[in-house]
C-alpha cells in the first residue's frame, strides 16, 4: 500500500507528458480566435473553437497528470510528433463541422473538415473552400491561426525528433547557454512570431488594407508558411509594396529559428548569415532568374511564385497548372528543397542538401572509416530522407494519375505540393474528390510534415541508433 502503482512505463509517460504540454499550448493559443469570433457575434464558429479549446486543455491536463517531463529517444519523439499532429487535426475538425455547409452525408462532411484541419495544422494550405470570403470572418482567421499553431509546435517537435544531434546542441547553446527547456522555446517562438505578424499587419494597414482581420490572417499564413487566404481575391488587390512585404514575410518564415532569435536578441542588428541561409538565398535567386526567363511573367510575379514555392508557403493567385513545363520543373525543385532547418517550411531542407557533398563518403571504405559514428548516422539519415522524399512523391503522383485521370506532370506537381506541405495546387483535389482519396492525401500531408523519416523511426527504430 505504500508503493505507488505504475500505470504506464517510463517511455510512455515521457511521451504523454510532452504531448500534454503541446496540446495545452495549442489550447491556450486557440483562445485568440475563439474570443475574436465571440466579439464579432459569430455564434457557430465561436462554439466550435471553444469546444476544441476545452478538449485540448482537458486532454493536455490528463496527459500531464499521467505523464512526466523526460527526454525522448528518436522513436519516442517520432511517436510524439505523429500523435500531436493527429490529435490537433482531429480536435481542429470540430469548428469546420460547425461552419462548413455540406449537403452530403455526415461522413462526407467529416472527411472534408478533417482534410481542411490537417491542411491547417501541417501548414500545407490545400483547401477545399474556393471562396473563403463567404465564411464568417472569425472562422477565416481561425483557419490561418491553426497554421501558426502547427508551425510553432513543429519547430519544437522536429528539434526533438529528426535533426542531427550536433545541430540540436548548437541550438541549445545559442538560445540559452544551457539545456533547452520546452517552455522557454515555446515562449520565445510565440513572442518573436507575434512581433513579426503585428509589424506586417501595421504595414498592410498603412498601405491601404483596412480590413485588419484579413491582414492578420494573411500575415499569419505567410510567416507560418501555410497557404490559406482570407479571401480568394486578396492577392490580386495588393500593390507592389504590399507584395514585397508579403514576400519578405514568407522568406522570414523559411529561415532558421536561430536567425530569428539572434535578430531580436541583438536588437535588430543583422546576424552573420550561416552557410545554410546563404545557400538558401543563392538557390532562390537563381530560381527567380530562371522563372523570369521561362515563364514570360513580369519579374515581381516571378519572384512571388518562386518565393512561395521555396518557402513552401503556397500562396498563389492563379492556378499553377496554367504554367508551362519548364516553370513546373522550377517550382517542383524549389518545393522539394524547401526552406532552412528549424523553420516552419517543408521540403528536405537546405542543410540536408548541403550534406550531399559528404554523403558520398559513405560509399567508400576509406572515407567512411574517417567519419565519426554520430556524423555517419546523420549522413545516413539525410540520405534516407532524400531518397524516400522522391520515392513518396513519385508513388503519390502515380496514384493521383490513376485515380483522378490526370496527366502525370500535373499529378507529380500536386504530389510534390502535398508531400512538401506547400499548397500550390493543380486543382486536382476539390470537394467532388472521393472521400477515400481525400483521407489518403490528409495522411500524406501528415507524413510529409514529419519529413517522412519519422514514420520509419517509429516502426524501424534501429535506423536511429
Amino acid at each position: 500500500t505504500a508503493t505507488a502503482s505504475h500505470l504506464f512505463s517510463p517511455p510512455v509517460k515521457a511521451i504523454l507528458g510532452n504531448l500534454g504540454f503541446v496540446l495545452q499550448f495549442a489550447g491556450v493559443l486557440l483562445l485568440v480566435p475563439a474570443i475574436l469570433s465571440t466579439g464579432l457575434g459569430e455564434t457557430s464558429p465561436a462554439a466550435g473553437i471553444y469546444l476544441t479549446t476545452v478538449l485540448l486543455l482537458v486532454t493536455g491536463f490528463f496527459l500531464n497528470a499521467y505523464g512526466e517531463k523526460a527526454s525522448l529517444n528518436i522513436q519516442q519523439a517520432s511517436i510524439l510528433v505523429l500523435s500531436s499532429l493527429l490529435i490537433l487535426s482531429l480536435f481542429g475538425t470540430i469548428p469546420y463541422l460547425y461552419v462548413m455547409q455540406s449537403g452530403e452525408s455526415w461522413a462526407d462532411g467529416f472527411v472534408n473538415a478533417f482534410f481542411s484541419s490537417v491542411s491547417g495544422f501541417t501548414t500545407s494550405g490545400l483547401t477545399l473552400i474556393d471562396e473563403p470570403e463567404k465564411l464568417p470572418q472569425g472562422f477565416t482567421f481561425y483557419r490561418s491561426f491553426t497554421q501558426l499553431i502547427g508551425g510553432m509546435s513543429f519547430i519544437y517537435l522536429v528539434i526533438t525528433a529528426f535533426y542531427p544531434e550536433s545541430k540540436i546542441q548548437s541550438l541549445r547553446g545559442f538560445i540559452s547557454g544551457r539545456s533547452l527547456h520546452m517552455r522557454e522555446l515555446f515562449g520565445t517562438i510565440t513572442v518573436i512570431f507575434t512581433l513579426y505578424i503585428v509589424i506586417v499587419v501595421i504595414l498592410f494597414y498603412l498601405f491601404g488594407e483596412r480590413n485588419v482581420i484579413d491582414n492578420f490572417a494573411l500575415a499569419i499564413s505567410a510567416f507560418a508558411t501555410g497557404g490559406f487566404l482570407p479571401t480568394s481575391t486578396i492577392l490580386n488587390n495588393l500593390d507592389w509594396q504590399e507584395q514585397m512585404i508579403l514576400m519578405s514575410a514568407m522568406i522570414f518564415g523559411a529561415l532558421p529559428f536561430t536567425f530569428h532569435y539572434s535578430f531580436v536578441r541583438k536588437k535588430f542588428l543583422s546576424p552573420k548569415l550561416g552557410k545554410e541561409v546563404l545557400a538558401y538565398f543563392i538557390i532562390l535567386g537563381c530560381a527567380i532568374i530562371l522563372f523570369i526567363l521561362f515563364s514570360g511573367l513580369d519579374p515581381l510575379t516571378s519572384a512571388f511564385y518562386s518565393i512561395s514555392a521555396s518557402t513552401t508557403s503556397g500562396l498563389h493567385s492563379q492556378t499553377p497548372v496554367n504554367f508551362n513545363s519548364a516553370t513546373h520543373v522550377i517550382l517542383i525543385v524549389l518545393m522539394i528543397i524547401g526552406g532552412c532547418g528549424f523553420s516552419t517550411a517543408g521540403g528536405i531542407k537546405v542543410f540536408r542538401l548541403l550534406q550531399l557533398r559528404e554523403i558520398r563518403k559513405l560509399f567508400s571504405k576509406i572515407t567512411r572509416s574517417e567519419l565519426a559514428p554520430q556524423r555517419k548516422k546523420e549522413l545516413t539519415s539525410s540520405m534516407l530522407i532524400i531518397i524516400i522524399f522522391f520515392g513518396t512523391i513519385y508513388i503519390t503522383a502515380v496514384y493521383l494519375t490513376t485515380i483522378e485521370n490526370t496527366n502525370f506532370e500535373n499529378a507529380f506537381f500536386e504530389s510534390t505540393s502535398i508531400i512538401t506541405t506547400t499548397g500550390l495546387t493543380s486543382d486536382i483535389v476539390d470537394l467532388k474528390t472521393d472521400d477515400s482519396v481525400k483521407m489518403v492525401i490528409s495522411l500524406l500531408m501528415i507524413v510529409g510534415r514529419m519529413e517522412i523519416i519519422g514514420i520509419i523511426y517509429i516502426f524501424m527504430p534501429r535506423l536511429s541508433q
